[in-house]
């Protein structure tokens, strides 16, 4: 799948407000629109974790309740870029270089970042499951790591 649809696909399920970034995107020059897309992207990673953590510490049953928020949102800021890095591909390198630069801008996670995300991404790339669609090991391993 090429990278604009791959884009187009993560901001259809996004608010209407996706669509018309990607209309101010089309006319930007290439070394614009990755900066630009990077940091669009960065920022629907942190708008869905900052949700999923604050819905998920909410609920009085979530196994994840007595996570550190700060760690919470971290790791599924992990998982957020595993997925959008999968959905993009190898053609939007230097956008996941901008949208990890946006992240390492606004946050110090404390750890050599590079090397945490590829031990992440080894071990998501390892429970996911193309063929069938039985993604359970894959959700076992991010609440290991969560």
């Amino acid at each position: 799948m090429g990278i604009v649809r791959s884009i187009k696909k993560v901001l259809k399920k996004n608010q209407p407000s996706g669509r018309e970034q990607l209309k101010r995107f089309k006319g930007l020059p290439k070394e614009h629109l990755e900066k630009d897309l990077g940091a669009f992207l960065y920022e629907i990673c942190v708008n869905h974790a900052a949700e999923f953590v604050k819905e998920h510490l909410r609920k009085g049953d979530s196994p994840f309740r007595e996570l550190s928020k700060s760690e919470f949102f971290h790791e599924v800021m992990a998982i957020n870029f595993w997925i959008l890095n999968r959905t993009i591909g190898s053609k939007g390198k230097t956008i996941m270089q901008e949208v990890y630069r946006n992240y390492l801008e606004h946050f110090n996670p404390g750890k050599d970042f590079e090397n945490y995300l590829s031990e992440r991404y080894a071990t998501y790339d390892g429970s996911w499951n193309d063929y069938t669609g039985h993604h359970h090991e894959f959700g076992i391993k991010a609440s290991q790591n969560i």
